[in-house]
């Protein structure tokens, strides 16, 4: 019996209605299920993008549309919250300690492929290459190291301050060097937010059909 028939009387009404046009008994609600794989043209839902992020485990290939993604988002922040509260109450409300960080180390290890396979995906959505995932990773390692090495090769020590005050020689310009591509991957991360943000191409492209296509 479909949703708009009558349990009542039988009487066929409109798709979606909620009430019987002829004896006004309930059709009852019915509400999508946050976990079922949504049909073609559905937008996925949270419990269906918690799904897809762990069967798309190591899946760098097709495309994720923005609600799988932020739902996914919204997944891991959530369990990186609870997980750190969960290694306060560990380390006996100490967040350093080794034991008190453990859950949260173990979160992230868990997360890091299918986080950045959906992000790869959702790139694949706008029709980028997810090399610019990789590309601004290494970018953000790059300048820490950087700035890093060039404070230790100007003396910096456990209290903040420079051996000679300032900075020099091969130090400042690592330092430097750092900065710049910090700036570059401030600028490629803000970039890739916004397609983060827009729909995906619509209708097939390079990367699969459109996950939003109704054919």
């Amino acid at each position: 019996m479909s949703q708009d028939t009558c349990p009542s009387c039988g009487t066929a009404n409109q798709p979606g209605a909620h009430f019987c046009t002829r004896c006004g008994a309930s059709l009852g609600t019915h509400l999508p299920n946050p976990w079922q794989k949504p049909s073609p043209g559905q937008a996925i839902g949270f419990g269906g993008a918690i799904k897809a992020g762990f069967a798309n485990y190591v899946k760098f290939s097709g495309r994720a549309t923005r609600s799988e993604y932020w739902w996914w988002v919204l997944f891991y922040v959530l369990v990186s919250i609870t997980a750190n509260i969960i290694g306060i109450a560990l380390g006996g409300g100490d967040p350093h300690t080794p034991l008190a960080r453990l859950p949260s180390d173990l979160v992230s290890l868990a997360f890091l492929l299918p986080s950045l396979s959906v992000a790869v995906r959702r790139l694949h959505d706008r029709d980028k290459s997810g090399w610019w995932v990789l590309g601004i990773t290494v970018g953000w390692v790059l300048s820490v190291i950087l700035l890093v090495a060039g404070a230790m090769a100007s003396g910096l020590d456990s209290t903040g301050h420079f051996a000679n005050g300032t900075p020099t020689g091969s130090g400042l310009a690592g330092m430097m060097l750092g900065l710049l591509f910090m700036l570059i991957s401030s600028g490629a991360s803000l970039v890739q937010f916004v397609w983060f943000c827009q729909r995906g191409t619509q209708g097939p492209n390079r990367f699969g059909p459109d996950p939003l296509s109704k054919w």
